[in-house]
């Protein structure tokens, strides 16, 4: 039975465009691009980035294989504009992307084509964040409020690794940021949005030429000749021979450029010339900000109200109960998450918690329209509802009532780390807690010997207390809890516990030594899981070259993460953009370390002069495994190709 042939992975080519390519003295106020087959571009509205930006939004429209952006008439006089289109065109039947387009013309009789690029990333984890980050550049005569307060002269996207490159720039100095413009304003005027700014002036110009690279394979057949001249511009989000960017942090990055007049098509490669530039590295900081309001809050239970805010409160937040009145100054207690956004006020007093319906006045620092700090209230009602219940049947009239009691929540397990405090949780406030009711013992032969031990309450969290203790290595032990040793507010007693846990072997753990070298200061070490999320496990505090060691490392994968800590808090600080001062740098080691079972790595690290190093990360044990994978794929791919079958094309560098 025919199978119909290959399938289309070609991109749509251009056949004719108006204008052409890199025009000059453009007077017109649309651009039109005429494609070899039938095109969708559903995602233009949002993804099709014009700089410099115009007045208003371009509107798309699409009739036959032809597609038009009309400009409005705000186009000024001597001015290059480029059109940046993503991958937001692709053909109508099997969705290939025409990746990574860029059009340019010129209204006047010059064509601007110098470049500016680099990479745009977090700050605190040196990732790339796509969503609503734009690059902007305003002219060196600008002042820094312009920011704040206008539209930028030329407007750049970062690609999904946080590349940017700004393509058909005029000469001059420019201010260079970046922004999560999550109002759409090209402004920052949001005090939640994230920016980042270079600390110097940045000077375009045109990338230093270092070789051509000629693809024959992707060269599609139907491009017109006409546009194949396009010498003076970059295409695309400078890609390198797999299509994507290669680039060394800390040097230059190789950027693709059409050839010369032997290059037949507007499409990506054929006939590219490699070139040279340095990145300028972006580093996206959310800044501290006194702008405050309150964001939500809610009653879910009688004893505890939750307050959300839009940033974290400072010392002098306050709440005053209004209704009901009491004279109990002690009726409740704040707790604090950890960027003091969101408050758990717990209701102490019993008479209070009971009615359904509270008056709170809250207090907190926010700014004023004068930008001046200032202090405001908020008045809350809140309400409990008392959750349906079924209906119970009716109790004997010798059933015995049944006391509610609470249970703490301990992490005490098997194989429970040497190093780690129990640690005891509950689930509300104790109004006492009784600590020689609480016992460790540890098992002796077939006996018990009572621990010595101290119960610690929590600095911030007080319903959190913690024994600490050098546990020995494989020793069995309880902790042994009695009945209403703790008691809360409401006169919930405590549970009896009685539980049992072993020490891990002490030939479980593994050992980390770094040979640091080149420390510039006051530094934060830190041992970091292998997640997205990058807990913090371990961490060292050092201001010099020498060794540090990890010790009671468990056999799993790891990072290493240096903060410079430049004020010596002990902490990673964001950044002030009235204050110039960037965000504290960090670096990551350049591999995932993996750990096995008594065993001892020593690694060497090196830190860069340009602590502002792209984020790439080796996992050797990973690498191996797709080899392997690759390998064992390649032989079966092998094993079911017909013979004769046409292979994919190659690639072919020349450097001139």
């Amino acid at each position: 039975m025919p199978t119909g042939g290959d399938k289309d992975s070609i991109a749509p080519v251009i056949l004719k465009t108006v204008p052409e390519l890199n025009t000059v003295n453009y007077k017109g106020n649309s651009v039109s691009l005429t494609f070899n087959e039938f095109v969708i571009s559903d995602e233009l509205s949002t993804t099709l980035l014009v700089s410099p930006p115009l007045a208003k939004k371009p509107v798309v429209r699409t009739k036959s294989k032809t597609l038009t952006i009309e400009l409005g008439d705000s186009l000024r006089q001597n001015v290059t504009y480029t059109l940046d289109f993503g991958d937001a065109i692709a053909d109508n039947n099997e969705k290939n992307a025409l990746e990574d387009f860029r059009f340019a013309f010129s209204t006047g009789p010059e064509f601007d084509s110098l470049m500016v690029g680099g990479y745009v990333l977090n700050a605190i984890n040196m990732e790339p964040i796509e969503e609503a980050v734009i690059v902007l550049l305003y002219d060196e005569t600008d002042s820094l409020s312009s920011f704040r307060e206008r539209i930028p002269k030329y407007i750049a996207r970062p690609d999904e690794e946080g590349f940017y490159s700004f393509t058909n720039l005029a000469a001059g100095r420019y201010h260079l940021f970046a922004l999560e413009d999550t109002d759409n304003s090209l402004t920052y005027n949001q005090p939640g949005e994230r920016i980042a700014f270079f600390d110097s002036l940045v000077v375009p110009s045109y990338p230093e030429v270092s070789g051509t690279v000629s693809i024959d394979s992707l060269n599609p057949p139907g491009a017109a000749d006409s546009l194949s001249t396009a010498a003076d511009s970059l295409i695309a989000e400078a890609k390198s021979l797999s299509g994507k960017l290669k680039i060394d942090s800390l040097s230059s990055a190789e950027i693709l450029i059409p050839g010369g007049p032997d290059a037949d098509s507007l499409m990506p490669g054929r006939q590219t010339k490699m070139a040279n530039i340095k990145p300028n590295y972006l580093l996206l900081f959310k800044e501290i900000t006194f702008e405050n309001f309150l964001d939500n809050y809610t009653r879910d239970q009688r004893n505890l109200i939750r307050l959300y805010f839009s940033n974290s409160v400072t010392d002098s937040f306050s709440v005053n109960l209004l209704t009901p009145r009491t004279s109990n100054t002690d009726w409740s207690y704040m707790e604090y998450n950890a960027g003091r956004d969101s408050i758990s006020l717990w209701i102490n007093d019993t008479l209070v918690s009971g009615k359904d319906t509270m008056m709170l006045q809250v207090k907190y620092e926010t700014l004023d329209s004068l930008s001046l700090q200032a202090m405001v209230s908020d008045t809350l009602e809140l309400i409990y509802s008392k959750p349906v219940q079924k209906e119970r049947k009716r109790k004997d009239k010798d059933e015995v009532p049944v006391i509610s009691n609470f249970t703490f929540k301990l992490n005490v397990q098997d194989n429970f780390d040497s190093y780690a405090p129990i640690v005891m949780e509950s689930p509300e406030p104790l109004e006492t807690f009784d600590y020689s009711k609480v016992q460790v013992f540890q098992k002796v032969d077939s006996l018990e010997e009572l621990v010595p031990v101290k119960l610690e309450q929590d600095s911030v969290v007080k319903r959190i207390f913690r024994i600490k203790h050098p546990w020995e290595f494989e020793a069995s032990y309880r902790i042994s809890i009695d009945s209403a040793a703790a008691k809360t507010f409401a006169g919930e007693p405590s549970a009896p516990v009685d539980k049992e846990f072993k020490i891990q072997k002490e030939d479980y753990y593994g050992t980390i030594v770094l040979d640091m070298k080149e420390v510039p200061g006051n530094s934060i070490l830190q041992l970091l899981k292998n997640t997205e999320a990058e807990e913090v496990l371990k961490q060292e505090f050092i201001k010099k070259n020498g060794l540090v060691r990890f010790t009671f490392v468990k056999p799993e994968k790891y990072k290493i993460k240096l903060i410079v800590d430049r004020n010596q808090n002990d902490k990673w600080d964001t950044g002030d953009f009235d204050g110039w001062e960037q965000p504290e740098r960090v670096v990551y080691f350049s591999k995932i370390l993996k750990i096995r079972s008594n065993f001892e790595i020593r690694e060497s690290w090196v830190l860069p002069e340009d602590i502002q190093a792209k984020k790439e990360l080796i996992d050797e044990d990973q690498n191996e495994k797709d080899k392997k994978d690759k390998k064992g794929s390649k032989g079966q791919q092998r094993s079911k190709t017909p013979q004769g079958s046409r292979g994919s094309g190659s690639f072919k560098t020349t450097v001139q």
